[in-house]
C-alpha cells in the first residue's frame, strides 16, 4: 500500500496504491521470488551473496523471498550443499539455462550477475505492481521428522490454458561452517535449498477462475538440517514467469517502506504544495 497526501493551501487529496479499504476484498500482494545460483568454490559469489542476503533481510521475507541453489563449478566442485542434492540443484540450473555464476533470477527473469544492492532492489520493485494471478495459502505440519507441506492454490483468473506448475522447496535459513567448506572463503550460507517436493519438476495444475487446487507433499527431514521452512511458488513453464510465491515462515503481514516530503515553492518563496508519501506493503 502506498498513500500519498497532497496539501495545497487548504485543499486535501488522498490516493491509494495496492490496498483496499478495511473490510473490502482484495487480491493478495505480489511476493517476488529471488533465486540465487552460487557455489562455495566461486570467488565472485563471496561478494555477491551478501547483496542478496541484505536485500531479502531488508524486506524481511515479506516482499522478496530468496532461495539459493549451489552449483558444481568452478573446480574442484566440492561445494557440500551441491553434493547433498546434485539432481535438484542441476535441474534448476538447466531450467533457466544458467552456465555462469553468480546469477540471480527475479520471478523467473534471469538478470545475470547480481550487481549492487540498488540494482537488485530496483528489480524487486519493478515486480511489485504486478497483480497476482493466484492466491497461495500455505501450511506446514511437522510430526516427528516428517514435514508435510499443504499449498492451496486459488486461481484469480482463468488459468486452465496455462502451462503451470506448483513448486515446493524445503529451505534451510542459515548454515555455519567452522572453516570454509569451499575455496572462496565463505563460512556462512543463507536460504539453501535442501529438497524440492515431490521433485524439481513440481506439480502440474490448470485451475479455472476461482478454482482451488490442493498440493500436499511430505518429506522426511535430515536431522542435520536446522529450522527449515517451505517456499511455494506457481510458475509458468512456457514463459518461466513466477505468478506468486508464499513462505511458511511467520513473517509480518505488512512491510513499511518509508516516508518522505516534497515541497513545491512558488513565486516569492510561497509554498504551493507539500507532498508527504508514506509507503507500505500489505495491510
Amino acid at each position: 500500500m502506498r498513500i500519498e497526501r497532497r496539501t495545497a493551501l487548504a485543499l486535501l487529496a488522498t490516493a491509494l496504491w495496492l490496498v483496499a479499504p478495511a473490510g473490502a476484498s482484495a487480491a493478495p500482494p505480489h511476493v517476488v521470488l529471488v533465486e540465487t545460483f552460487t557455489s562455495a568454490t566461486c570467488p565472485p559469489c563471496a561478494s555477491a551473496n551478501p547483496v542478496t542476503r541484505v536485500l531479502t533481510e531488508n524486506y524481511q521475507q515479506v516482499i522478496a523471498v530468496n532461495i539459493q541453489y549451489h552449483m558444481s563449478w568452478p573446480a574442484p566442485g566440492t561445494d557440500p550443499m551441491y553434493l547433498s542434492n546434485t539432481s535438484e540443484n542441476d535441474s534448476r540450473r538447466s531450467y533457466y539455462g544458467i552456465n555462469s555464476i553468480p546469477d540471480l533470477v527475479f520471478d523467473g527473469k534471469n538478470t545475470g550477475i547480481p550487481g549492487n544492492l540498488g540494482s537488485c532492489d530496483s528489480k524487486v520493485r519493478d515486480q511489485l505492481p504486478l497483480e497476482p494471478e493466484v492466491d497461495i495459502r500455505l501450511t506446514t505440519n511437522l510430526v516427528g521428522s516428517d514435514l508435510t507441506v499443504d499449498a492451496e492454490v486459488t486461481a484469480l483468473q482463468d488459468l486452465s490454458a496455462r502451462n503451470l506448475r506448483v513448486r515446493i522447496a524445503v529451505v534451510e535459513p542459515v548454515l555455519n561452517y567452522p572453516s570454509p567448506p569451499g575455496t572462496n572463503g565463505e563460512t556462512v550460507f543463507y536460504n539453501t535449498m535442501r529438497r524440492m517436493l515431490p521433485n524439481a519438476t513440481g506439480t502440474s495444475i490448470a485451475p479455472g477462475l476461482q478454482q482451488t487446487v490442493l498440493v500436499s507433499e511430505t518429506v522426511a527431514l535430515n536431522p542435520a538440517w536446522n529450522d527449515v521452512y517451505a517456499v511455494v511458488w506457481v510458475q509458468d513453464d512456457t514463459s518461466k514467469q513466477v505468478l506468486q510465491t508464499a513462505i511458511s515462515l511467520d513473517v509480518p503481514s505488512a512491510f513499511f517502506f518509508g516516508a518522505g516530503n516534497t515541497a513545491k515553492m512558488g513565486e516569492w518563496e510561497q509554498l504551493e504544495s507539500l507532498t508527504t508519501t508514506i509507503a507500505n506493503y500489505g495491510t
